[in-house]
């Protein structure tokens, strides 16, 4: 399965159902260098906007989270305080 992943035969690998499982940093920062043409979406206890960046950062294209109106309200905050401090 992950050789079809790396040679871009497959749309999308999740990195975890958010049952149980959370999302490792290390794993996200381990196979997004490797998809060429699959996308990467991390999922799985994300529940801030850190969170969020951190794993974009790390190479995650999608985030999957059931915390996503948390996450927006935390944005708006921030970019709410950066204007103002323009």
């Amino acid at each position: 399965m992950f050789v079809l992943m790396m040679n871009g035969h497959v749309a999308c690998l999740k990195t975890a159902t958010g049952v149980g499982n959370k999302v490792d940093e290390k794993h996200v920062a381990l196979i997004a260098p490797m998809l060429k043409k699959s996308r990467l979406k991390a999922a799985g206890g994300i529940s801030t906007l850190s969170q969020t960046k951190r794993l974009f950062e790390l190479g995650a294209n999608k985030i999957g989270s059931s915390k996503g109106f948390e996450i927006l309200a935390e944005a708006k905050q921030e970019l709410e305080l950066s204007s103002e401090l323009k």
